[in-house]
């Protein structure tokens, strides 16, 4: 090693000198029973300082990252010298604990104080976090995000070795009447007994997935001909067919089984697994076990293509409205935000929801023309409502959503410049939420877009938390301000204590970096008190509001929420 006045040294010897106390400036408050790590180097590479901790940490830990453990806070100590930074935070791993080793130059950089901290717990957290973005958490099976990925890949491996694929999409008959009769309980483990069915039969099955309350998705392996599909198909449904015991009780489960063949039927994951899904709900309406897709299906297929036809024109022709659905404080059930959702008056088939147009707009790219329509309309409509109603809303913001193809086909700062300009609202009452996919795809002109609209007081908002990457820690990387917990999570707070300790996570790392947190989806009190419990800052759902029309919207919540400013 080097030093910076060019005189060369050789690595110091771990010796019991080099760790005698000499306290110095920034670490003497530091409680001297400190259980963590602590340690002061100087740029010479002596160690000046070591509490009792560190001195057991140099003692008896054999080495980090493949070398002594002095060295490596020495090294760690050099780099950070010399890497122009005041601080530096490194994770490593000793044994079965994870620690936080923080390295903070002294002012006059004549040396560092090391801070380590055991954050085996958070790391766990973190993990699970992570599992949850991409498994069912009462199965611990692949959820549909997942599942998707994998039958991706299946079908470049099928293409690749000119073999055929096939799925199944299994739904549990009577599975509500289950629920309804012996309880919630019962019912889990009715999912939890089908999930463990089929998956052991591992000769024929490659991947399963919950992919619905009670459905099912399965990868199958090892199939040649649609005869092999429709024989394996018939044993894992015969094999399903025994009653599962459950507190003294036997119930009998039966399936109804959709099927799609790669490449017969369709040549991508989605269109696999939407075709099968059909399949099965045609097998239910014609009261056959199982159906294998075909052709008649492809009404559905026809049906988008009238449907992208149809959009072209709705935006002239005046078809589209804003509904809103408010955001409300967890603790008071105050109004802070409204969010701005999209519905379609089309001619000839009525109000249509967001589900059944904006997949369609996504694909064809008039997602984009019609969000910047949205963005005005919205903050022309909030604008108008701080100005009628200025004491009561003042604080009271507006949240957009933006979609993949608005970030590529605008320049999104120059469209949110302009609107704000032209409706007069103030950035701070604006906030655009994006998926926490698109986020971490971390594309340079998307993140370069979300930084100059944080610069010009814009809120972030990540939304449907914890169906993409979910990490936590990651986020911190980026201008947000907001997290909203997807209602999958919200769905299951009640009643289910992982779930429970899982969104308390959320919300406590969330909190951690800076950030607020709304959960969508609250439609029970019991939700709503759990999340309060959870100290969640904010809840949206249908418990508060449905989405409604701007005049029901102002007559039915902003009304009385201005009897309530009044109030207090």
């Amino acid at each position: 090693m080097t030093e910076k006045n060019g005189e060369s040294r050789q690595p110091h010897e771990e010796s019991s000198e080099l760790i005698e106390p000499n306290l110095q400036a920034g670490i003497s408050d530091l409680p001297p029973k400190n259980p963590y790590p602590v340690l002061s180097i100087d740029r010479s590479g002596q160690v000046v300082y070591a509490n009792g901790a560190a001195r057991s940490m140099i003692k008896n830990w054999k080495n980090l990252d493949g070398q002594p453990v002095l060295e490596f806070c020495r090294q760690l100590v050099e780099e950070t010298l010399s890497s122009g930074m005041s601080t530096r935070i490194v994770e490593i791993e000793h044994e079965d604990r994870a620690f936080s080793l923080t390295v903070i130059l002294n002012e006059d950089q004549s040396g560092a104080d090391l801070f380590g901290i055991d954050i085996t717990e958070r790391k766990a957290a973190e993990e699970e976090v992570r599992f949850a973005a991409d498994h069912d958490l009462l199965t611990r099976l692949p959820n549909p995000h997942l599942l998707a990925d994998l039958l991706e890949k299946q079908l470049a491996k099928a293409k690749k070795n000119g073999q055929i694929s096939a799925f199944l999409y299994l739904d549990i008959n009577n599975f509500k009447q289950i629920n309804d009769t012996f309880g919630r309980d019962i019912g889990d483990q009715v999912l939890l007994e089908t999930a463990k069915r089929l998956a052991e039969n591992k000769n024929l099955v490659d991947t399963v997935a919950r992919v619905g309350a009670d459905e099912f998705g399965v990868i199958l392996r090892n199939v040649n001909t649609e005869d092999d599909v429709v024989r394996i198909t018939k044993e894992i449904m015969k094999a399903n067919e025994t009653p599962v015991h459950i507190q003294n009780r036997k119930i009998g489960i039966s399936e109804t089984v959709g099927i799609t063949l790669y490449p017969a039927h369709a040549k991508n994951a989605t269109m696999i697994i939407a075709g099968a899904e059909s399949a099965m709900r045609r097998a239910r309406t014609n009261k056959r076990p199982f159906q294998i897709f075909n052709k008649k299906m492809e009404a559905e297929a026809a049906e988008r293509i009238t449907l992208a036809n149809d959009l072209t024109s709705a935006l002239d022709n005046h078809e589209f409205v804003v509904y809103y659905q408010p955001i409300v404080d967890a603790q008071n059930d105050h109004l802070v935000a409204a969010e701005a959702l999209v519905r379609w008056h089309h001619p000839e088939k009525g109000l249509l929801p967001p589900i059944k147009f904006l997949p369609v707009a996504e694909d064809t790219g008039y997602i984009a023309p019609l969000g910047a329509w949205v963005l005005r309309e919205a903050c022309s409509q909030i604008a108008a409502w701080k100005r009628d109603h200025p004491d009561s809303l003042e604080r009271i913001a507006i949240s957009i959503n933006l979609s993949v193809r608005q970030l590529y086909a605008y320049d999104v700062v120059k469209l949110v410049t302009e609107t704000l300009d032209a409706t007069g609202l103030d950035p701070k009452f604006l906030e655009l939420e994006i998926t926490e996919t698109l986020l971490m795809e971390g594309h340079d002109r998307i993140l370069r877009a979300l930084s100059d609209l944080k610069k010009m007081g814009v809120l972030l908002t990540i939304d449907d938390f914890g169906i993409g990457y979910s990490s936590l820690a990651y986020l911190k990387n980026f201008p947000i301000d907001i997290l909203k917990i997807d209602k999958v999570f919200t769905d299951s707070v009640v009643g289910d204590p992982r779930n429970k300790t899982i969104i308390g996570t959320i919300i406590s790392l969330s909190h951690d970096l800076g950030l607020k947190v709304i959960a969508e989806g609250v439609e029970t009190k019991e939700q709503q008190e759990v999340l309060r419990e959870l100290d969640c800052d904010a809840l949206q759902g249908y418990l508060f509001a449905k989405p409604a029309p701007a005049e029901v919207f102002h007559k039915h919540y902003l009304q009385k929420n201005r009897r309530r400013g009044e109030a207090a």
